[in-house]
């Protein structure tokens, strides 16, 4: 089975939908964590913010790839390196990280090289789709072997992900993969621990779908991991990573309708309901009776997600909020992907 790469931004929804994932899922999974800003924009409660979830959620011996790009922006009197912070803070509660870097970040090697030596598990090595679009492949090995000796892990303890950001068009699809073509044959150069190709397809914007109705939107990340995995990258195959039901992109937050992201085979079903008239949210229940219905359920004992899906279609829970709704979604989605990769070998 190749190897599964969840990016998964780290806010309290996908936090549930791991901390409930069953086992055959968290045996296999190997999650991307990207550290949120919290509310106020403050750099130490953000760390704490993060390291606090992971510890009350994280499935036990665990470890996760953490990427603390958005924490560059925090205020920060101190100058203190987010990524040290938050290597030392998740070391401190027992949990495994890997530390994601890429060229041309604001990270310091020496801050890479301590984050590596402190957990001990390697690193991550994540090529953007911006860099990927604007380097060559000479300049590709001209800079990774640099970037590489400033963090003194050799390549063999690497987990290289290619990510290709936003795919939710049929053009955007074809752009990514001449770009994925081109780095998975440079990626066949070194002995890299794995090597995996990873897009998004959710879009960004559900606002315009048709309310008590399931809209099916295309998994051009899919479709695009199934025409590159074939290419290779050393004996290994080419592992899958995807932003399961959420869009690559940090986008802003708001209080939406009750809505659920159903993952099937080539497609999501958005789900997307009116509140009632006086302003509630019970016909997220009215939503979960139709997921139920509905071809592509597969029953409650699918996953988590699933499980929830249909106590509140039997209206045996509250219809919850926000982000319980994005829990039963990636959890269902996580479980999909796993079992469709072990089953079929695609996702």
């Amino acid at each position: 089975m190749a190897v599964y790469v969840p990016i998964l931004k780290a806010r309290m929804g996908e936090f549930l939908a791991l901390d409930n994932a069953w086992p055959p899922v968290t045996a296999v999974i190997k999650p991307l964590l990207e550290v949120m800003l919290n509310m106020s924009g403050d750099l130490y409660g953000s760390v704490l913010d993060f390291g606090d979830r992971l510890m009350a959620t994280a499935p036990k011996g665990m470890a996760f790839a953490v990427d603390c790009r958005f924490l560059q922006a925090a205020r920060n009197e101190m100058n203190d390196s987010p990524l040290s912070l938050v290597a030392r803070d998740v070391y401190d509660r027992g949990i495994c990280m890997l530390p994601v870097f890429s060229p041309g970040d604001a990270q310091d090697p020496s801050d890479l090289r301590r984050a590596a030596g402190l957990h001990k598990a390697g690193g991550c090595l994540r090529l953007s789709l911006d860099y990927l679009a604007k380097a060559t492949g000479k300049e590709r090995g001209d800079r990774v072997p640099d970037l590489l000796e400033g963090t003194g892990l050799a390549s063999a303890e690497i987990d290289l992900v290619i990510d290709l950001g936003e795919v939710c068009t049929h053009g955007a699809r074809g752009r990514a993969a001449r770009l994925g073509q081109a780095a998975l044959s440079w990626a066949r150069r070194r002995p890299w621990r794995s090597v995996t190709v990873a897009a998004g397809a959710f879009p960004g914007n559900i606002s315009d779908f048709p309310l008590g109705a399931a809209t099916q939107v295309r998994r051009w990340d899919m479709a695009l991991w199934s025409s590159l995995s074939g290419s290779g990258a050393g004996a290994e195959a080419i592992g899958y990573g995807d932003y399961a039901v959420s869009n690559p992109r940090l986008l802003d937050g708001r209080s939406p309708l009750p809505n659920l992201r159903y993952t099937s085979d080539q497609d999501w079903y958005v789900y997307r309901y009116p509140k009632t008239a006086s302003g509630a949210f019970s016909t997220f229940h009215d939503l979960c009776q139709a997921v139920i219905s509905s071809g592509h359920w597969p029953g409650r004992e699918f996953s988590w997600g699933d499980q929830q899906i249909e106590e509140s279609a039997r209206r045996h829970v509250g219809p919850g909020n926000a982000t319980l709704w994005r829990a039963f979604g990636t959890s269902h989605h996580l479980a999909f992907v796993v079992d469709r990769l072990q089953q079929a070998g695609m996702p």
